[in-house]
């Protein structure tokens, strides 16, 4: 019988349709097992898959298939309980749709497959698995002969098969997607992190398959305001990874830009410098900010002109943040990630001389500027090194060290660090004294407007002054140490990415 089984075994992997028959009519197998190692046939039949299977090939399977059920083979049978360490038991309905057999699969269902079983670890059905996989005719065949109530039942995770579907980042997934939508499925489920569909496919990192099913999702009706167990909503995680296109849809869809997660991240905590000028466009308040302040000296190291400018005509606070990139640390010699750097160090470090001069012109400096940029032999000996690509740079490093700057300007850093100086926490503090302080500080708007001082005072502190608004394109044209006098800014550029 053992051997009988083997034999089986070998005619099946072989998609030997004649042997299979042969040995079936000997009758000296057991179709439903043996007991053995050797895995189940109806089970094998679908299990095993070729590389470049010839188009034929799920036929063979098929006629295979009806010659096992007609002997006998119960198309509901898991793995046997000896063979529980090879992974999930599963029917050969959900094999067969993993690995896009769907002559088999009709069959099979036919037969009577049950399409409500589920396979041992992780509770997912046979729709869940064509989803997952991205098997469009599998799934297109499943949503057709199934009813409506198993469109929704959800896996060990508490994930749908339209869940896995926007995540399933393969070729087809999309199609599978659509096809579950137009089939009823629904939209608003939410796994055990409390994530819909759309908050999954938003998680994942930018690519073609995902950022199209978040895209279908929103035009179908998928709610933008919706929260996770960590209060995150979905365009936190379309700010932290995906594209402009998708950022800005879900705006026009209503999507909350001045929502605040449970650990005090607001949109400019976490965003990516790209998105910054359309979420402020649409009203993203920089007061509800009360975590994480790097997003200026992102943009200054990525050469994001648009985001910086922005950042600073609303009223964003200069502020030293302390430097944990590994090779910015080395280069400037740093010996850990307690030093600071401003954002006029960044500029400098990066090679953005106008960004540099902008930030000087506007006194967009902070307290290391004025008591170590300019005789920082680190900073210098590695502008030195980069040679005539950091000649402009190299000036600007003595323009500061050599013009005195005057008491007022002094005075004016000094209050504008004063304000800002707790914005960049040490992690000396424990988890629960940061959160407070995260949570519960004021920002350096509110801060400002506190202030017992003339309105003028209080813009200027806020950067809201006219050589705040120069033209991003005029920046490299800035005169150091002399009056610059510049026109509106009436380019459009500035509503764009413009790398300075």
């Amino acid at each position: 019988m053992k051997l009988a089984n083997f034999d089986l075994y070998n005619a099946i992997c072989r998609l030997d349709v004649d042997g299979v028959k042969c040995i079936l009519d000997a009758g000296k197998c057991c179709i439903n097992g043996d007991g053995s190692e050797i895995g189940l046939p109806v089970i094998e039949c679908v299990r095993i898959r070729k590389r470049r299977e010839p188009e034929d090939d799920d036929s063979k399977r098929c006629e295979i298939l009806k010659l096992l059920v007609q002997n006998g083979a119960d198309v509901n049978i898991q793995s046997f309980p000896q063979l529980m360490f090879l992974g999930n038991k599963e029917t050969a309905a959900i094999i067969a749709a993993k690995n896009g057999h769907l002559k088999c699969l009709q069959f099979l269902v036919d037969s009577g497959a049950d399409l409500s079983a589920t396979s041992s670890k992780s509770k997912e059905t046979v729709l869940m698995v064509a989803a997952r996989e991205g098997q469009l005719h599998c799934l297109k065949y499943l949503t057709q002969c199934m009813p409506a109530f198993l469109l929704n039942p959800r896996n060990e995770a508490g994930r749908t098969a339209l869940m896995l579907s926007a995540v399933c980042g393969k070729r087809d997934g999309f199609l599978c997607l659509q096809n579950l939508i137009e089939s009823g499925a629904d939209l608003e489920v939410k796994d055990g992190n409390g994530d819909t569909a759309l908050m999954l496919a938003l998680e994942v990192e930018s690519n073609r398959h995902t950022d199209d099913s978040a895209i279908l999702l929103l035009e179908k009706g998928a709610l933008v305001n919706t929260t996770g167990r960590d209060q995150e909503t979905p365009l936190t995680r379309a700010c932290r990874n995906k594209p402009s296109e998708v950022v800005e849809l879900m705006l026009i869809k209503g999507a909350l830009v001045n929502a605040v997660s449970q650990q005090g991240y607001s949109l400019l905590s976490v965003s990516k410098p790209k998105h910054l000028p359309t979420l402020l466009r649409h009203g993203l308040d920089l007061t509800f900010c009360r975590r994480n302040h790097t997003s200026l000296h992102d943009s200054v190291s990525g050469g994001n002109a648009v985001a910086l400018r922005r950042l600073v005509m609303n009223g964003f606070p200069p502020i030293d943040i302390n430097v944990h990139d590994a090779y910015l640390r080395f280069t400037l010699n740093l010996h850990n990630g307690q030093t600071p750097m401003s954002p006029l160090a960044y500029a400098l470090y990066f090679i953005r001389p106008g960004i540099a001069k902008y930030l000087i012109t506007n006194r967009f400096l902070t307290r290391f500027d004025i008591a170590q940029l300019g005789w920082d032999k680190a900073i210098r000996q590695y502008l030195h090194n980069k040679g005539l690509q950091a000649r402009r740079c190299l000036n600007i490093l003595d323009f500061i060290s050599t013009k005195p700057q005057s008491l007022r300007d002094l005075c004016f850093i000094t209050v504008s660090s004063a304000l800002s100086q707790d914005f960049s926490l040490g992690f000396h503090r424990t988890r629960s004294e940061l959160e407070t302080c995260w949570v519960c500080k004021p920002t350096f708007i509110e801060r400002v407007n506190r202030l017992d001082t003339p309105f003028i005072f209080k813009r200027e502190l806020l950067h809201q002054t006219a050589s705040s608004a120069i033209c991003c394109s005029s920046w490299n044209d800035i005169t150091l140490g002399e009056e610059n006098s510049f026109p509106p800014c009436q380019c459009g550029e500035c509503d764009g990415i413009l790398t300075v």
